[in-house]
């Protein structure tokens, strides 16, 4: 559900509160304390706290900005099951890896409140990856695109640079 004008309002002045610099971004450690100002910290399991600062930083290859602060904002107002597993699988993974292994799988569903054994994801299989729709399957039997995945909508910088 879209966000109400005064829940916008809201967030806008947090936000503009924790971006000290004023530059538009708030630092990845500062996102907890937003997310507690927020009310949505207390929300997230401590695995769950961790995974959703490394997903929405991307390990550091993106600056939150106010529009991502308001999309997680919605994930977790609106209990977007498939929204925080995209945000916690890119917590798990590094940008360039679409898929899990089975320990991190396991870790995610643990994370998601949803335990799940190495029998239950990959029966005798120990090398079985995961992606993003197969895990949206097997943890709430959500059907999506078999090639949408975590990273979907994000702009990753690159790393690099080119010296000519």
């Amino acid at each position: 559900m879209p966000l109400e004008p005064e829940e916008i309002e809201k967030i806008n002045k947090i936000f503009e509160e924790v971006d000290v610099k004023k530059n538009g971004y708030i630092p990845k450690e500062d996102i907890l304390a937003l997310l507690d100002k927020l009310g949505i910290k207390d929300n997230l399991s401590e695995g769950a706290q961790k995974a959703v600062v490394e997903g929405l930083t991307c390990h550091d290859k993106v600056k939150v900005t106010n529009d991502i602060v308001e999309n997680f904002y919605t994930v977790i107002k609106d209990k977007d099951d498939l929204g925080l597993l995209k945000i916690c699988m890119r917590g798990v993974t590094e940008p360039s890896r679409t898929k899990v292994n089975l320990q991190e799988a396991m870790e995610l569903s643990t994370i998601l409140g949803i335990p799940k054994t190495q029998a239950e994801l990959a029966g005798d299989d120990d090398d079985k990856s995961f992606s993003f729709s197969q895990l949206a399957e097997i943890f709430y039997g959500i059907e999506i695109p078999a090639d949408a995945n975590q990273f979907d909508g994000i702009q990753l910088g690159s790393t690099c640079c080119l010296l000519l």
